[in-house]
């Protein structure tokens, strides 16, 4: 995927969700260190608000990883970017604003408190069936290669890709960061946000 050219913008990032987000009837449903997820209460896709400054879009993690996602893929474990835009507020701010699919959590909250997050059943069984025993096997992608006859190919294919992205970026393996699919009532996991 490639990223965008850059737009000049009239707010900040801050200004763009109260002003922009806000006035379209967008919630903030989830936020981590760098950015927040805002979406429409029953829309079918959520905006991801990054901040960012403006020389650092290159190589910001998550539209690192974004960049690393082959276009046209078919891997179930990518998330559907539909689009990509990077704005520049002023010389050192500037935030970017992805559009992608909506997916469900992977957090147990009644098994979960406010230091672990515990996966839910059903994503334990979705890592299961993909040849990994938690998450967290994600962090050693050159462990799980090594197992070619119980991990399937779309695992091959992203644990590829983190070994690269692992050498200019840290790992950021958690149940938070992955997420799930539902096709039709066919379940697929999907890796969100794996480096920071």
């Amino acid at each position: 995927m490639k990223l965008p050219r850059v737009v000049k913008s009239k707010v900040d990032r801050v200004d763009y969700c109260d002003q922009k987000l806000k006035k379209k009837g967008y919630q903030m449903i989830g936020s981590g260190a760098y950015a927040e997820v805002w979406a429409m209460p029953k829309g079918d896709h959520v905006l991801k608000i990054g901040r960012c400054s403006p020389h650092m879009f290159e190589i910001d993690a998550y539209l690192s990883y974004l960049k690393a996602i082959p276009s046209n893929t078919r891997n179930p474990l990518f998330p559907k970017v539909d689009s990509i835009k990077l704005y520049k507020y002023s010389r050192y701010q500037g935030f970017y604003v992805v559009k992608l699919e909506r997916l469900q959590s992977c957090i147990d909250d009644e098994e979960s408190d406010w230091i672990h997050d515990v996966p839910t059943p059903e994503s334990r069984k979705l890592l299961k069936s993909n040849g990994l025993r938690s998450v967290y096997d994600l962090e050693h992608p050159e462990k799980v290669l090594r197992k070619k006859k119980t991990v399937n190919r779309h695992v091959h294919q992203v644990c590829r890709m983190l070994q690269r992205l692992y050498r200019d970026h840290s790992e950021d393996i958690h149940v938070g960061n992955i997420m799930i699919r539902d096709v039709g009532g066919a379940k697929q996991l999907v890796l969100t946000d794996p480096i920071c």
